[in-house]
């Protein structure tokens, strides 16, 4: 009998299970934490997040309106309206706007967005200290600095089943009363793919993984101690340069496209923000050719959006170029994007 054809492997997606080894040195547990007075972990981010609206107590509660649902839903999660900032094409803050809005005891979350600093707020945080700033680098590996509370969101970079890293450098929050993690459900869609050698299973992990998602609510749990174990035994720069060096690959020929004009980064990417006419329909042209590329985001958490942020969550998608990936993937990427474009 003929042998099956053996499918193209899959671009983007659902990380595998990723094993514990021993600690290193230069981890990205050591990264996320450099310069905390205190650590917090958490189930996931949107729950540290949380925590911290609950141990301030924030007058008002200030996201950018280009963000996710899960941000609205953690600022619900303790019984807040959030009050919305908008930002301009290259999703810089309208500074002007935000700083007269401002009020003494008002909290602000700024995004580094698809891993880039957002800077755009150092310059305001550092004069407006009545105000406290929550850094959200749930789409970076390290933080820029620019806020004393910084959360990480580590699902977003490697295989781990959980977590939410809650960095405290003045060390003012106070600690959470938990349940112990559960986490062994939420590993099956990484444990499927870390099975699925052969790569012929898509549909099955990415089902699992569309459940894990939907059970990751604002909970009271815990962060696992096989996510910490991993988080210690993965070193950052490895990861790392991995990203960047993938990232100027598909700036070099896709540049044009580009969100931000920044060839060789300095800072981790989380993946290569494109702009294009139809994301949706980019990324089912992609799609079929074992390209899984998100799009942030597709629902806004804003109500009412500016036209400008309506524009980019229509055409924005992220291109994969994550560490399990090399140049011949990335040409891969790069050829379907061109002719899908074409």
């Amino acid at each position: 009998m003929p042998c099956s054809a053996v499918p193209e492997r899959a671009i983007g997606g659902v990380f595998e299970a990723q094993p514990a080894g021993a600690p290193v040195s230069g981890s990205l547990w050591a990264t996320m934490t450099a310069g905390a007075a205190s650590v917090l972990t958490f189930h996931n981010a949107r729950s540290a997040f949380a925590h911290v609206l609950r141990s301030l107590a924030p007058r008002r509660v200030f996201l950018p309106a280009y963000c996710c649902t899960d941000l609205r839903a953690a600022v619900a999660a303790v019984s807040q309206a959030p009050v919305f900032y908008h930002s301009d094409v290259d999703l810089c803050p309208d500074i002007g706007a935000l700083e007269r809005a401002l009020r003494p005891g008002d909290l602000v979350l700024g995004i580094n967005h698809f891993g880039r600093p957002a800077q755009d707020l150092a310059a305001l945080a550092r004069a407006r200290s009545d105000v406290i700033w929550v850094e959200d680098c749930a789409q970076s590996l390290a933080g820029s600095g620019w806020a004393d509370l910084r959360i990480f969101s580590p699902r977003k970079w490697l295989g781990v089943a959980d977590g939410g890293v809650l960095i405290d450098t003045q060390g003012t929050l106070s600690h959470p009363s938990q349940r112990p993690a559960a986490s062994a459900a939420l590993r099956h869609a990484g444990l499927l793919r870390r099975h699925d050698q052969a790569d012929r299973d898509n549909a099955r992990w990415f089902a699992a993984f569309r459940r894990t998602e939907a059970r990751m609510q604002v909970s009271d749990y815990a962060m696992s101690a096989d996510t910490l174990h991993i988080l210690q035994a993965t070193a950052f720069a490895p990861l790392a340069n991995a990203r960047r060096a993938n990232y100027a690959q598909l700036y070099a020929a896709l540049g044009d496209s580009a969100l931000w004009s920044d060839p060789a980064p300095e800072w981790v990417p989380l993946g290569f923000a494109l702009r294009c006419a139809d994301a949706g329909a980019l990324a089912a042209r992609l799609a079929r050719h074992r390209i899984f590329a998100p799009r942030h985001w597709q629902t806004l958490a804003s109500d009412a959006p500016s036209q400008t942020e309506r524009m980019l969550s229509g055409s924005l998608l992220t291109l994969p170029c994550d560490q399990r990936y090399g140049s011949r993937d990335m040409d891969r990427v790069i050829a379907a994007v061109s002719e899908a474009m074409a």
